[in-house]
């Protein structure tokens, strides 16, 4: 199993089929916060959704299209944070995340978002990561601001989650080494 020790309470952790039920319940104990942004939080009914979620994951986590962590804090599993949508040939990815409601403040989603920042630029070989965030997402903004990246512009009708159309920031980080 992959880790990383981001504090001394923070760790990241690789995905696995075990994890299934604890992030059903981290989703679920959100779910009405996570809902208005995530568009596949809905999906998420039940155990046995998620491990049909961990194995298509764990397949583009196996082809390289996507690295995914498990966040923990003081051993208790809070949330995820990913870069998707990875291109090798362009040296690109895109930063996604998620944190329970009852763990928010705490800075657990900026110091998870520096470590996988770093992991992408020294490990992963990426170049540029980008950061959507839905325009009303003040938190989720927030955290992209703090961690560094910079807002580049608004996308119109970016997203369709419930029925509605969204605005989205896009976001923007250039590794400074390279």
């Amino acid at each position: 199993m992959e880790y990383y020790k981001v504090s001394e309470d923070i760790t990241l952790k690789s995905l696995d089929i075990s994890q299934a039920e604890e992030i059903y319940n981290a989703v679920d104990e959100s779910r009405d916060t996570l809902d208005e942004w995530l568009s596949w939080v809905e999906k998420t009914k039940s155990i046995e959704d998620e491990k049909n979620s961990i194995n298509m994951l764990s397949e583009k986590i196996s082809n390289r299209e996507l690295w995914l962590m498990v966040i923990y804090y003081q051993d208790k599993l809070v949330g995820m944070i990913d870069i998707h949508n990875i291109l090798d040939e362009h040296h690109r990815g895109e930063i996604g995340y998620w944190l329970s409601d009852k763990y928010s403040h705490r800075g657990i989603m900026h110091n998870s978002l520096k470590k996988t920042i770093n992991v992408a630029f020294n490990n992963l070989g990426i170049h540029r990561l980008d950061l959507l965030a839905d325009i009303d997402n003040h938190p989720s903004r927030a955290v992209a601001k703090s961690a560094g990246f910079t807002e580049k512009t608004i996308l119109k009708d970016y997203l369709f989650n419930k029925g509605t159309y969204r605005d989205v920031a896009l976001y923007y980080l250039i590794n400074p080494e390279n």
